[in-house]
Formats: structure tokens, sequence, C-alpha cells
């Protein structure tokens, strides 16, 4: 009974991110995805200014650029906020902007710690459950790595297939380095596994990338399965619109 009820639980939780979007806000996206191109802000939040322009990205058969995966990631940061304020038994997590990992791999793929040395300041890693860091590889492609501390791994999730070994790795040489420097301790390398998901959704397309980043991260910050039945490339149309609406609403049309 017990896992009925769990299952049941989980697939509330999926069902809730496919609920009909309201259709005011939807035609209001709608309009602007297939308007004009302008410079007019439709929405500032959390240090951002989405101008219309910014916001066409999400257009079918278009790439997604850095500020709305990064806006996404800040609405997510806010949900796992107000969820760890709702169950105090939950662990916070974290969520790092694309320009994270470029800056700690610059140009060249040089790892550079003093860059991001003071991203973290006012967090403990170590305490905190999951570390996202969504990341722009060449302009060309979007991927996700994420740092588990509580079971010492680092997965990396990429919806090409792709196995993201120096992304894995540089995240674990930052981990070493974030102890060193935080709280003066030697870790062991050996202790850390690095991990290529290649059982996650995987896009038939060379544009999708992005949204399936997005996708990726909202199902494991609530640590709901990544399969098809969670988000699969016949959904990316929905998952385009439904970040354009939750971005004019400035929060996760979900959570309400």
């Amino acid at each position: 009974m017990m896992v009925d009820e769990e299952l049941n639980l989980i697939q509330g939780l999926i069902d809730r991110r496919y609920r009909d979007l309201r259709t005011e806000i939807l035609n209001q996206a709608k309009k602007i995805l297939w308007g004009k191109e302008t410079e007019e802000v439709v929405q500032a939040k959390f240090g951002f200014e989405i101008t219309i322009k910014k916001l066409m990205c999400l257009k079918p058969n278009t790439w997604l650029n850095d500020e709305v995966i990064n806006f996404y990631m800040h609405m997510l940061i806010a949900h796992d906020i107000a969820m760890c304020n709702e169950d105090p038994s939950r662990k916070r997590s974290h969520l790092f902007s694309s320009f994270f990992m470029e800056r700690l791999l610059v140009t060249d793929g040089t790892y550079m710690y003093r860059n991001i040395e003071k991203w973290s300041k006012g967090l403990d890693i170590f305490e905190l459950d999951k570390l996202f860091f969504p990341i722009n590889i060449d302009n060309t492609h979007w991927a996700l790595a994420v740092v588990f501390p509580q079971l010492k791994q680092i997965h990396y999730f990429d919806s090409m297939g792709n196995d993201g070994e120096e992304y894995m790795s540089s995240l674990r040489q930052w981990v070493i380095d974030e102890a060193k420097s935080k709280k003066n301790l030697t870790l062991n390398p050996n202790d850390w596994t690095l991990v290529c998901r290649h059982d996650i959704p995987q896009q038939d397309n060379g544009w999708d990338c992005g949204v399936f980043t997005v996708a990726c991260a909202d199902f494991l910050l609530d640590n709901l399965p990544l399969n098809e039945n969670s988000y699969s490339q016949a959904k990316m149309e929905f998952w385009r619109e439904k970040i354009a609406v939750d971005i004019l609403n400035g929060y996760l049309s979900y959570t309400l």
C-alpha cells in the first residue's frame, strides 16, 4: 500500500507540471513569442531584465539563451526555499548560473578556482542536498552537471548522450578546493564518484537541449524520475510555452 501511495504522490507531482496554463498569460506569451522583436522589458526579477527579444528564444526550433536558463534556475531556487520552509527535514539545494562553468573553465579549458571562489559565499556546500550547474558548451549545446555532497557523487546529464568527463572532473576539483579553502580539509578525490547519466530522455533535434536541461533540473530538484513519463521530446513544445509563462509570471506555475 505504501508503494502505491508513493507512486501516486510522484505521479501527482509530475502531473502538476502539465496542468493547463492560464489562458490569459499563455496568450500573452504566444503573442510575445510570435510578435515583433523588441527590447521591451517584460519581466524584471532576480536581478534580470528579460526583454521580448530574449524571451523569443522560446519559439520552436530556437536555441535557448543564458538569460532564460538562468532566470528559470532562480525560480527553482525560490521553489526550493519555499519547500524547505514547509518541510524542515528537506535539505536545501542550490542552483548556480551558467556563467559558473564558463568562469571555472576558461576559454582554453584551464581550471581557475580563484575565478569562482567567492561564488559560494554564504553556502556550506557540504551541508546541501544538491548543487546544479547548467553548462553552456561553446554556444552550441546545453547540459547539466549536479553535485550530490551527501552521496559524494557528481552526475552529468546530457540530452545528446555526451559523457561530460571534463566538467565532472573540474567540479570534483572544485569540491576539493572548496573543502580546503572554506574548511581547511583535505579530501581524497577517489572518494568522489563521477556518473554520466545515459538513462535520461534524449532529444532528436539540434535546438531543444536547453529545454531538456531546464526540465531535467526541474524534476531532479524534487527528486522525481527522469524518464519519458516525466519529460520527452514530444513534450518540448509545452515546456517552451510553460517556461515563457513562468518567466512572465515570475514564478513556477505548478507551485500555485
